[in-house]
């Protein structure tokens, strides 16, 4: 007894020294490190030979990353086993103990781009055999740089995992960009950027003192069956097969492989694993009675201990079925249905028992159908799916059917199923259709038919010259206001020998196009409803009149919405293409359902705040003076997730001398034309909370202008230059002003700003390796990453100013240098840090001078011939790497 209790004491305080992070990896102080050994890793693992380190995929190379285990191999192709970008670790017991997983956890960090919304797509896989890997859980997409930990405990090959079985874990990720980079990462000293938790136990291993029970049955076939078990207390289970009741117990430091197939005689081990069931043992036959037998064991290979108690229900037999029956057939199908033909066909699931004779289907014009009922052989006997065509249905017709199958036994029928066949098909268009403006909202249609057999008229409309290319299917009716293709339903008609129709409700000065297509039906189901779509099709088009221009003011007298002809004065109850809007009641408006229309000119003015809800698109042709007018002191927003656009047509012109903000979804302002919108000093535009997408479009180059002191605020979004550099669609001129006031990246590659301020607490990484330039730099909070590469002509024009709780950083990945070359006298100070990383090169170019009033820690500068550069009484520059002074230059220290 004594000897019992020391055991079981000793074996708890194994597992109660072992539990929480049997390995786990510090990268603090790595920078690019392509392998890297396990900073904790429990002695009872193997070791030897690199066992505890972190390695890569063949396309996963290191890249640089402080405090980091990095690549940018990972790219954005998706999440794959076949992959060869992912890091890898691998755990095994030493001999005599046993390892159980419990927890993922991990840190990460990376390329902002990379992991920008909606972030980082990742996911684990585990593999006992270093080759066949299963994807643990599902991936997940997040831009969170702390994973969620992963439960490992449900996972029942990674539980009792004994020595002589290798568990290899490997990490696969898909990002937002093809390049940046991604990795593990630990923030400060002792903080892991991967985990792994579980117990690393003594393999104290004894049989299991309760034996599996009550073996089941289900699913019994003539040559199948399912079989499932109440489990016992063991760690795994081998399930035995027999034609006898008969069962060799198997042998302690036994593991035998396992087939579901019975082979046909004998006895065989049909199941080796922990679970409670075989979902099916084939190779059975028919009539046959087997015997199951299940033995509980603990450990692995040469480590195991069976159970060999008898228990209820184990052993216990099963026959399979015997009873010969009719085939079972379902799933009857009808597809490709003409005004006379239809596809036919069914699914034989099982022959019965017995082979399968004939097959085929049935039907008739009434309710219920039988075996009797237009039988026709389809002419194959195999069992699965089939299908023949049937050609002798009546048109506009309601079909009853059904799919048969016959063996020696019977014949079966699917459960009933019916359609109905198409009306005989107009056989012509109809001649003279023509459209006649009929005022300034109204256009009249008319048409003659060719020929009889037309029972109805679809006329499809499409704002503008473009035809509405849809075509009505088969089967089917639509409704006035149906979408089909690029047009619209405008109408239905049923009936009429000829035709005359006229379509109100138009905008004004408005070109329509319209099509029709003639069509038959019983005039009762729908089913039955036969187009005529053959082209040439029927085109008619007609411009509606324009009336003269009118002013309208909002009023807001009946609500907040757009379309309500009350809200404006006078009473806008035919909106036109040519009307001037104008907000200027004063105060703050909140205006829904902005509509998809074309208006002549928009105001805000007087101190007027609006806010448009969409989803709408608001185009402004022009007239004379400005087009879209915002004047100071107002301000023109648009909010939701609703997408709304302003776009000024060719021609027409904007000028922004108020506010303009864009939040909650993916708004526009689009100019057609180059320097369309003018941004004036005082002015700001604001990408906000929850916008997406570049706000001025990504077509219409240098059409939008941010003017000497406008301001772009940036808290979400794309980038505002909107094509791919060094094209753009905004122009920053010098003196505008760019500040970033959430986590946004800004882009840098081939752009030219005017002024730049990061405005965000957090830390924000911007790269590119084409030509950057700014006029001032300002950091009034948080870290700002100036990683560009390369000597292209990355440039600071202006002053550089960082604020005491700010910093920033030149860490370019390879190599890159950034100019400091003003044509006035350039100012670098502040209260806060600015440092440089190990490839950082910083420039003085300026002959006016560039004075350092600050302490600040840079790795190489070179001054260029021409250059001057001070350092000025009570400032501190230290240098990590090179001074290059190119004469003639000029270093000057008080």
């Amino acid at each position: 007894m004594a000897k019992n209790i020391y055991s079981a004491c000793l074996a708890l305080l194994a597992v109660l020294s072992c539990q929480g992070q049997i390995a786990a990896w510090d990268f603090y102080g790595q920078y690019s490190p392509a392998t890297f050994g396990a900073t904790t890793f429990n002695m009872n693992l193997a070791a030897s030979g690199g066992a505890s380190n972190i390695t890569r995929g063949f396309g996963a190379s290191a890249s640089g990353g402080a405090h980091s285990f990095r690549t940018t191999g990972f790219q954005n192709n998706g999440i794959s086993t076949a992959n060869d970008d992912y890091f890898q670790v691998t755990l095994q017991p030493l001999p005599g103990f046993r390892m159980t997983l419990s927890t993922l956890d991990a840190k990460f960090n990376g390329t902002s781009s990379f992991f920008s919304s909606p972030g980082v797509t990742s996911q684990f896989a585990y593999s006992l055999d270093g080759v066949n890997f299963v994807l643990i859980g599902a991936p997940v997409q997040s831009a969170s740089l702390a994973m969620v930990q992963i439960n490992l405990a449900a996972i029942a090959d990674l539980q009792n995992v004994y020595a002589g079985t290798t568990i290899t874990l490997r990490y696969y990720a898909s990002g937002q960009t093809a390049t940046g980079g991604w990795g593990f990462y630990s923030g400060s000293p002792g903080t892991n950027g991967l985990a792994v938790g579980g117990t690393v136990t003594p393999a104290i291993i004894t049989a299991p003192g309760l034996q599996a029970s009550n073996i089941a049955f289900s699913s019994i076939g003539q040559t199948q069956m399912s079989v499932s078990w109440t489990p016992g207390n063991g760690e795994k289970r081998v399930v035995k097969i027999n034609t006898s009741s008969s069962f060799t117990d198997p042998a302690d430091g036994d593991d035998p492989p396992a087939s579901p197939v019975y082979a046909g005689s004998g006895e065989q081990v049909v199941y080796n694993h922990s679970g409670t069931s075989i979902p099916v043992v084939t190779g059975l036959a028919v009539g046959v009675t087997y015997w199951f037998r299940v033995y509980e064991y603990n450990g692995s290979g040469t480590l195991t201990m069976f159970s060999t108690l008898a228990a209820a229900g184990n052993p216990c037999s099963q026959p399979t079925s015997g009873i010969m029956l009719a085939p079972a057939i379902n799933s009857p199908t009808a597809v490709a249905i003409t005004a006379g033909s239809a596809i036919l066909g069914g699914h034989v699931a099982t022959d019965g028992g017995s082979t399968v004779t004939e097959r085929g289907t049935v039907w008739n014009v009434s309710s219920p159908v039988t075996i009797a009922d237009h039988k026709l052989p389809e002419g194959g006997n195999d069992t699965g799916f089939f299908s023949h065509l049937r050609m002798e249905f009546p048109p506009a017709t309601h079909i009853y059917y059904a799919a048969y199958a016959t063996n020696a036994t019977g014949t079966s029928l699917t459960p009933e199923s019916s359609f109905y066949t198409l009306a005989s098909e107009p056989p012509v268009h109809v001649t003279g259709f023509t459209a006649i403006p009929d005022g300034a909202t109204s256009i009249s249609l008319s048409w003659n038919p060719l020929a009889t057999g037309a029972d109805g008229y679809l006329i499809l409309q499409r704002q503008g010259s473009g035809l509405p290319t849809g075509l009505p299917s088969d089967a089917q009716q639509y409704a006035p206001g149906t979408m089909l293709g690029e047009g619209i339903v405008a109408a239905n008609i049923f009936g009429g020998a000829t035709g005359t129709l006229t379509i109100a409700g138009l905008s004004p000065g408005t070109t329509y196009a319209f099509t029709i297509f003639p069509y038959a039906w019983d005039g009762t189901a729908q089913q039955t409803t036969n187009y005529f779509i053959q082209p040439p099709v029927p085109i008619a088009w007609a411009t509606t009149g324009i009336p003269a221009v009118t002013t309208y003011h909002w009023t807001g007298a009946s609500g907040t919405d757009w379309n309500m002809a009350g809200n404006w004065n006078p009473l806008r109850t035919v909106p036109a293409l040519n009307d001037i809007l104008v907000f200027d009641t004063g105060g703050a408006w909140t205006i829904i359902n902005v509509p998809v229309q074309t208006v002549g000119q928009v105001e805000v003015s007087a101190n007027t705040s609006v806010t448009l809800h969409g989803p709408g698109s608001i185009h402004i042709a022009g007239n004379s003076g400005e087009d879209l007018l915002v004047v100071q002191g107002s301000q023109l927003n648009i909010s939701g997730a609703g997408a709304v656009s302003i776009s000024l047509e060719a021609g027409a012109t904007g000028l922004i001398s108020g506010g303009m903000t864009f939040t909650g979804g993916g708004h526009r302002l689009l100019s057609a034309s180059a320097g369309g919108v003018v941004f004036t000093s005082g002015s700001i535009f604001r990408a906000g909370s929850g916008f997406t997408g570049n706000a001025f479009g990504t077509a219409s180059l240098n059409s939008v202008i941010f003017s000497p002191g406008s301001l772009y605020a940036c808290q979400s979004g794309g980038n505002p230059f909107g094509a791919p550099a060094p094209a753009s669609v905004v122009i920053f001129e010098a003196g505008s002003l760019y500040r970033i006031d959430a986590y946004s990246v800004p882009s840098f590659g081939g752009r030219t700003y005017g002024d730049f301020e990061m405005n965000y607490p957090g830390s924000i990484t911007s790269t590119g390796s084409s030509a950057v330039s700014i006029g001032n730099f300002r950091a009034s909070q948080g870290t700002f990453y100036f990683n560009v590469t390369g000597a292209p002509g990355h440039t600071i024009k202006g002053n550089i100013s960082v604020a005491q709780v700010a910093t920033l950083i030149f860490d370019p990945a390879t190599t890159g240098t950034v100019m400091l070359n003003g044509s006035s006298p350039q100012v670098v100070s502040g209260t806060g840090s600015v440092m440089a990383g190990p490839f950082s090169t910083i420039s003085p170019c300026n002959s006016s001078g560039v004075t350092l009033t600050m302490n600040a820690s840079l790795n190489h500068m070179t001054i260029a011939a021409g250059g001057l550069f001070t350092i000025a009484p009570g400032a501190e520059l230290t240098l990590n790497g090179n001074l290059v002074v190119e004469a003639p230059a000029a270093v000057l220290t008080p």
